[in-house]
């Protein structure tokens, strides 16, 4: 073998009911190899999701190779074997999705309607944004509205509070002024009261009360007294 011929490999290339013959230099790379078969076969190689390139090795092997490097270890197993012919076996994986991405019109279009769609509302939210001036305007009139009707209404709450905490204050106020009457009426009656207690009647608070009934008249407020315990 001349290093004229080492510097050719002949091709042999499979696809489906085809079979196609050519002669590429060693130092092809995959890519080109790939624009080749794209050329012979009218088809779209180089996508590595829709076809898968083969070769058979010493072990009867099918081995796939999908880049350069993987492509040159081809070359090298031939040279190391003396081949001088490289069968290429070309299998398509899915052919329903090969023939929608790549003859398939209707798919394009469609894509690009979707893309003018999002563009359309990209502009409408942009407009959105980019309000007219006199709708601005009352935009902010009625905040500045809310705004002062919430503090309308925090002064109101204030105002009714403050009221609250002050008929609370003369409530306290005057149960304190009650509670001083009292004892000024128990030392107003203080004699009188332990007069009935001498006699067996020592609720201090009855004898008060009725005191204060009979106006400090021990002897009805006595009578009084045993005829509520008799009942």
């Amino acid at each position: 073998m001349s290093t004229k011929e080492l510097k050719q490999i002949s091709i042999k290339t499979h696809f489906k009911d085809e079979t196609r013959r050519f002669r590429v230099p060693f130092t092809i790379a995959y890519k080109e190899l790939c624009a080749i078969l794209d050329q012979i076969f009218n088809l779209n190689v180089g996508n590595r999701s829709i076809f898968s390139l083969f070769y058979r090795d010493d072990e009867d092997e099918l081995i796939t190779f999908s880049s350069d490097f993987e492509l040159k270890e081809a070359f090298n197993f031939l040279k190391e074997t003396k081949q001088t012919l490289f069968k290429i076996f070309i299998t398509q994986k899915k052919p329903q999705k090969l023939e929608k991405s790549l003859f398939n019109k209707q798919e394009n279009e469609q894509e690009q309607e979707q893309e003018q769609e999002q563009k359309k509302e990209q502009k409408k939210e942009q407009e959105k944004e980019q309000e007219p001036e006199p709708e601005k305007e009352q935009k902010q009139e009625k905040e500045q509205k809310q705004e002062k009707e919430k503090e309308q209404k925090q002064k109101k709450e204030k105002e009714q509070k403050q009221k609250k905490e002050q008929k609370q204050k003369k409530e306290q106020k005057k149960k304190k002024k009650q509670k001083k009457v009292i004892p000024q009426q128990e030392t107003q009656y203080n004699e009188q009261i332990n007069q009935l207690v001498q006699i067996g009647l020592i609720e201090r608070d009855i004898n008060l009360y009725y005191l204060k009934q009979f106006k400090g008249d021990v002897k009805k407020a006595a009578n009084a007294i045993l005829n509520a315990m008799r009942k």
